[in-house]
């Protein structure tokens, strides 16, 4: 099976906004942060799509398995899902007239 080198950890939202703060004028540093973000919004696509996706007959599934784990691992996609869980989360204090969910 396929074994890639290991990458360091990934970096979330905030971790990349901090190092946006620390360069603000470097414009390599910005140029690859924009960068970084299309490849975020790449990988939230595919897990956008990875419910209609089919896991591969044969040897191809076990790297189907892989790239499903990594995907779900990926700091921008749990970012995602955290905050759709928190905006569906009952507010603390319901305003007049609001049922709770």
């Amino acid at each position: 099976m396929f074994s890639a080198m290991p990458f360091k950890t990934p970096l979330s939202h905030a971790d990349l906004r901090i190092i946006r703060e620390r360069q603000p004028w470097n414009a390599d540093v910005i140029s690859l942060l924009w960068e970084v973000k299309r490849l975020r919004s790449v990988l939230l696509r595919a897990y956008q799509l990875s419910g209609d996706f089919k896991r591969p007959a044969g040897i191809t599934g076990e790297l189907y398995d892989q790239f499903m784990q990594d995907l779900h691992a990926e700091p921008c996609v749990q970012e995602r899902d955290d905050m759709t869980a928190s905006l569906m989360e009952t507010p603390d204090k319901l305003r007049k007239g609001m049922a709770p969910r």
